[in-house]
């Protein structure tokens, strides 16, 4: 890195031309809360800007600052000044900036909460208020923290693990947090393996010798649910085949006709024949189906030609 291209300057604030792009992200409480923050314990961050050929000063970081301070009328300000650099290095630093800026880490930022909530005794509605946050974004980095043991956080502290990783972790029960965490830093699993494991490991239905799989052998474990998902999709991929739907649908068809045909025919033997004779229209109907059904069905099983085959489907006609 070029340390001679950026510099901590004294600069005038009306030397200071604002970002427009960087205005947009900035809210009337935003606004607020920079003011009240510089007020009690003055400018923290300071600026970064780039000097421009005229003079002048182009925001790169630090837009909402440079409006409360214009505000404040100050006059002078400290600043990062970056010199030699170009509208499109420009636009590509302060979009990392922004961006660095604008991560969210939840763990890091419920450790944070946990010390203002139990060391300095502020409440939860407190702390909401005093970072523009509601009391539901508080208690849920309050509620990590609580589901986090302390032997993880202290891992991701030391620099072995990564905080979203141990939020994943996070989920699991206490009890074997660390036993789990011990296998992810030594087989080096990434976020997204960890989070598959998680999620298999907490589901009602996965079988006691997985859960303890996935503890004891995470990587082999992801192989395995790997085959089996493969599986799974090789299945749903069979029950979509048009042949398979056909016989599938044939075979419960024909237990359908073989159970319907045993129930008509019990009740058939209980009618008297002046009965039957009210339906005999439809029963000759029936049987002239059946028989040109028998007859389709037996070609499947005799050893006969296609050509009788044929023969029989014709005459059934």
């Amino acid at each position: 890195m070029d340390i001679e291209r950026s510099k901590l300057e004294e600069i005038s604030v009306k030397a200071i031309q604002g970002n427009h792009v960087l205005a947009i992200s900035v809210g009337h409480r935003e606004l607020e809360r920079c003011e009240k923050a510089i007020r009690e314990y003055g400018l923290i961050h300071p600026l970064v800007v780039r000097r421009c050929d005229d003079g002048h000063y182009h925001v790169i970081a630090g837009e909402c600052e440079r409006m409360v301070l214009t505000k404040m009328r100050q006059n002078k300000v400290r600043a990062v000044v970056m010199e030699r650099l170009e509208a499109p290095e420009a636009t590509s630093l302060a979009l990392l900036l922004s961006s660095l800026k604008q991560s969210p880490n939840a763990l890091s930022e419920g450790l944070l909460l946990k010390e203002l909530c139990l060391k300095h005794r502020k409440t939860q509605t407190e702390v909401a208020f005093m970072l523009g946050r509601s009391v539901s974004w508080v208690n849920k980095r309050l509620a990590l923290t609580d589901r986090l043991v302390t032997s993880v956080v202290e891992l991701v502290q030391a620099g072995q693990m990564c905080s979203h990783t141990a939020q994943e972790i996070a989920r699991m029960p206490g009890d074997v947090q660390q036993t789990f965490a011990s296998k992810v830093i030594t087989e080096h699993l990434p976020k997204s393996a960890v989070e598959r494991l998680v999620t298999t490991y907490n589901n009602p239905q996965t079988p006691h010798e997985v859960k303890r799989a996935v503890l004891e052998n995470p990587q082999d474990t992801l192989g395995w649910l790997a085959t089996a998902e493969k599986s799974r999709r090789s299945k749903a991929q069979d029950s979509l085949n048009p042949k398979l739907m056909t016989l599938q649908k044939l075979r419960h068809l024909l237990t359908m006709l073989f159970r319907l045909t045993g129930e008509a025919e019990g009740l058939l033997v209980t009618l008297t024949l002046e009965d039957r004779q009210i339906i005999l229209p439809m029963l000759r109907q029936c049987a002239q189906s059946l028989l040109r059904f028998a007859g389709f069905a037996k070609a499947n099983f005799d050893p006969i030609s296609p050509g009788k085959t044929e023969e029989v489907g014709e005459h059934g006609h």
